[in-house]
């Protein structure tokens, strides 16, 4: 809508020229503020009140008693805000969702670690497994391994032969 506005402006010897700078002006600054509101719709209100280790100690708390899987959280490292938590906390929600949807585990473990170089995330299950190869296009681990790449990180996954899955991401720190 912008562009085609400013097409039309482009004729400065048309009478109207200055009200469609305006109104182009006008759609430029509401198209801006929309941008705003879903950037501010994709950051996570738990981290408004905590930081990421409070944050993640917390969601896995709410596995733990609302899934019946035995889940823990376990802080390694000197723990300090990056500009990637929103991130981790996407790839822990998702992993969580995923052993709790997919993988029939008892257990699940997420480790927090933060080094010089960057900050991992671990959620570790003792469910089924699956083949990373067979994983389909979607916002699941396809949409985490692309907000990962969007900020410089990385996902690795593992998966046992007897069973178990780790999601392994990492950010910069």
């Amino acid at each position: 809508g912008i562009i085609t506005q400013l097409e039309a402006a482009a004729d400065v010897t048309a009478p109207d020229h200055t009200a469609r700078l305006e109104r182009a002006g006008e759609t430029a600054r509401d198209a801006l503020g929309e941008a705003r509101r879903a950037v501010r719709a994709l950051a996570s209100p738990r981290l408004d009140e905590d930081e990421l280790p409070t944050a993640l100690a917390e969601l896995v708390h709410q596995i733990d008693e609302t899934t019946g899987l035995d889940a823990r959280f376990t802080l390694d490292g000197d723990p300090s805000p990056t500009a990637h938590d929103a991130d981790l906390l996407r790839v822990c929600q998702e992993s969580l969702a995923n052993v709790a949807k997919h993988a029939a585990a008892s257990r699940v473990t997420v480790t927090l670690g933060y080094s010089d170089e960057e900050v991992r995330l671990d959620v570790r299950d003792d469910g089924r497994g699956f083949d990373p190869a067979a994983v389909r296009p979607g916002h699941g681990l396809t949409g985490i391994r692309q907000r990962l790449a969007n900020v410089g990180g990385t996902m690795q996954i593992e998966t046992a032969e007897g069973g178990g899955c780790t999601v392994s991401a990492a950010v910069p720190r």
